[in-house]
């Protein structure tokens, strides 16, 4: 069982994941409740706290089990975890406190892993079976104990001490319009409604230390911008730090901001993204910031990128370093410089649109490995190119009207080589230059049709020809570049929806 005072149980699946402080004896919890920093879990299955946990068997009888639990008026909900292969009757399921026995509503139990069988609840075969209600409506009186009670068809074989763990912080919630000076740091869970409009004074940032859950709607967005349009750009919004991992960013737009620079810290970017996790962004649109190098910077991340545009960056629309990063559905249009720039980072790039950005497309450098599906590169400087020990791994692109459209070189001596490029099913077309490659670095190319010269003596090609737009070969690589380690260590890492995005049977981008 766990106790909730709060949070909700999205939260509660993080606070599965924190680790246990440690076990405590039922008598002292009241104590560690009462200082206000301590959450309680119990079990009544297996896995939970399993290992961190003691074994209480007291108070198991056949048939029954009735769990004592000292509570705080904070408390909020109960979560109960059922041993597999068992069978709770509704009409059993009752808190007790003192004298006051109070049926629950079992419509409104939230149910995980179980299945409600007319008066029943049946978790069969099922290992993480529990459910959920709030304790809320019962009024329960502070501080002292209840119980709750049913029948099981099957005893659980353990049940568990209760162990004491830190308490996640109450959330704060932004909604309306909200205007900041300055600097702003949040060390607390933020929640932006729908429609929110955070306004910024001339170099005013926000740096959010905990999951922020800005979610807002296509009709509804949230809003980052400047206070007025007459003043001096504003700075960063910058999520950092493990406890910000989950956050999401959805229907969010962004412009007008700059960076930030401390004795301390930098962010370069109008929204930067350092040493977090699980960070998903959607629907979203980053325009128009100012002065300094990036427009989104990613750092010792892993993101999930969808559906977002990016338009009119200073300098780099999105700079992702030492990350892992997926980008799907989006568009990188008008940037000052790169549209991607990419350091030593793991990134798949499927379903997107480059047009139009002042350096390149994609600029894949230091040690990076790019696998890009069906994209469409058109009027860059140059489409993409690759350097320093990376490897761009590109299957249906469409290159079109770019001044250069690939390109290979080495850079930097670190790395000890240059680029290598693979192009499979593929289209290049009206560029200035179709291929540039370098000392040190390599192209391949396989069933691809390009108007112009594609040859070199760094370039070699498998079922070229034509300018038909299906494929002439039924396999997505030829067997010799299927096998080299660097191909097959890009294709073993992606994610498989963005691998099922490959067609063998035409070549080019679906989306021209």
């Amino acid at each position: 069982m766990m106790l909730d005072y709060g949070q909700g149980w999205e939260s509660v699946a993080r606070m599965q994941k924190m680790p246990v402080v440690t076990p405590t004896k039922p008598e002292e919890l009241k104590d560690k409740l009462g200082s206000g920093r301590w959450q309680i879990f119990y079990n009544t299955g297996l896995g939970f706290n399993e290992e961190q946990s003691e074994v209480l068997t007291s108070s198991v009888e056949q048939g029954v089990w009735l769990q004592p639990i000292t509570v705080a008026k904070e408390l909020k909900a109960l979560r109960v975890d059922l041993p597999t292969d068992s069978i709770v009757q509704l009409s059993d399921i009752r808190l007790k406190q003192g004298n006051k026995s109070v049926a629950l509503d079992v419509g409104k139990l939230q149910l995980h892993d179980l299945k409600r069988n007319k008066q029943s609840l049946v978790a069969y075969g099922k290992k993480d079976a529990y459910f959920v209600f709030e304790i809320d409506p019962l009024q329960l009186s502070d501080s002292l104990e209840v119980a709750l009670t049913f029948k099981v068809a099957a005893v659980p074989e353990k049940i568990y001490k209760p162990v004491a763990l830190q308490r996640l912080q109450s959330p704060l919630i932004w909604s309306g319009e909200v205007k900041l000076e300055g600097l702003t740091i949040i060390e607390q869970p933020l929640i932006i409604e729908p429609g929110t409009r955070i306004l910024f004074a001339e170099q005013a940032s926000l740096i959010i230390k905990n999951r922020v859950l800005a979610i807002g709607t296509q009709a509804q967005p949230i809003q980052f911008s400047a206070q007025n349009e007459e003043q001096l750009p504003w700075g960063v919004v910058a999520i950092t730090g493990g406890a910000a991992n989950e956050s999401v960013l959805s229907y969010c737009h962004f412009s007008g901001g700059s960076g930030l620079k401390s004795d301390l810290y930098e962010y370069t970017a109008m929204l930067s993204i350092h040493n977090a996790e699980h960070i998903h962004i959607n629907d979203s649109v980053f325009a128009d910031n100012h002065l300094v190098d990036d427009m989104v910077h990613i750092v010792y991340g892993q993101v999930d990128l969808q559906r977002s545009e990016f338009r009119n960056a200073f300098a780099d629309a999105l700079d992702v370093d030492i990350s892992s990063v997926t980008v799907s559905d989006s568009v990188f249009r008008g940037s000052g410089n790169d549209a991607v720039d990419l350091m030593s980072t793991d990134i798949s790039i499927v379903n997107s649109t480059f047009i139009g950005n002042g350096d390149k497309g994609i600029s894949v450098g230091e040690g990076s490995r790019l696998l890009a599906v069906n994209n469409v590169l058109r009027d860059n400087v140059i489409g993409i190119q690759a350097k320093d020990g990376s490897i761009a791994l590109l299957f249906n692109q469409s290159l079109l009207s770019n001044q250069t459209a690939l390109a290979a070189y080495k850079k930097n001596w670190r790395y000890g080589m240059g680029g290598l490029l693979i192009l499979a099913k593929s289209i290049l077309e009206g560029n200035g230059i179709n291929l540039l490659v370098e000392k040190q670095s390599k192209a391949y190319l396989f069933d691809s049709a390009i108007t112009g010269d594609y040859t070199g003596k760094r370039v070699k090609s498998w079922v070229m020809g034509g300018a038909s737009v299906k494929g002439r070969s039924a396999l997505f690589l030829p067997a010799e570049l299927a096998m080299v380690t660097e191909v097959m260590d890009v294709l073993t890492h992606a994610p498989d929806n963005v691998l099922a995005k490959r067609n063998n049977q035409w070549r080019g981008a679906s989306r021209l």
